[in-house]
């Protein structure tokens, strides 16, 4: 009996699980199981109509879902606008950069998290909403304080590096620049030069997308 209860629960439509067309619309299979569904018979108009009703209502939730992720997130990232990371003096008086590099990180996680969302949805084709572009940028944008500091940061730490293999080795500055290039401190320096210069391009094309939108409005 408790079995049979169970399945009256699952809900259908045009013949097919809610649960399978939920996962079709966010794996990006629906034209593939328009065929399945197709494929099995002709369905009434009343059933089609529930299809597309549904399929709205996960555009919509997960426009509001995505929405609620960055409010939570970048309350996260961006709860202090005072923050900011220690120099170079301080780390050597004993200061640890714990705190600085939870935050900084996941700034930097989540850009990269967008970024990849863009890459993915090109390669498949995908239309963005015609104001996604616009709320990246605001989101970068409320982030770019955190990015700036974390390459100051990162900049001060390859100098001091720099330093110390010119100290330590007595060699010619261009003979210790070559070798800084080798260490961490220059790696994690230039990979957040790059996330700046990534996002200074977004910003720019999400204006010329904004501008365009605006134009054909």
């Amino acid at each position: 009996m408790a079995k049979k209860a169970k399945e009256k629960l699952i809900e259908t439509i045009c013949g097919t699980d809610i649960e399978k067309i939920r996962k079709a619309y966010f794996d990006k299979k629906l034209p593939e199981l328009f065929n399945e569904i197709q494929a099995t018979k002709e369905w009434p108009e009343g059933e089609v109509k529930k299809l597309g009703v549904f399929l709205e209502l996960l555009r919509v939730g997960e426009s509001d879902f995505v929405s609620k992720i960055l409010v939570e997130f970048k309350g996260k990232i961006v709860e202090d606008g005072l923050a900011k990371p220690p120099t170079v003096d301080e780390l050597r008086a004993g200061m640890v950069d714990t705190d600085w590099r939870e935050k900084a990180d996941k700034a930097i996680v989540f850009i990269e998290s967008v970024f990849e969302t863009i890459r993915t949805g090109i390669a498949g084709n995908k239309k963005f909403e015609a104001d996604f572009w616009n709320k990246q940028a605001l989101t970068f944008i409320s982030m770019q304080d955190i990015i700036n500091k974390d390459l100051v940061f990162k900049d001060q730490l390859y100098r001091a590096r720099l330093t110390k293999i010119l100290d330590s080795t007595g060699c010619s500055r261009a003979e210790a620049e070559e070798r800084a290039r080798m260490t961490k401190e220059y790696f994690d320096k230039e990979v957040s030069s790059r996330n700046v210069k990534r996002m200074e391009e977004f910003y720019t094309f999400a204006r010329r997308r904004d501008d365009q939108s605006n134009y054909r409005g």
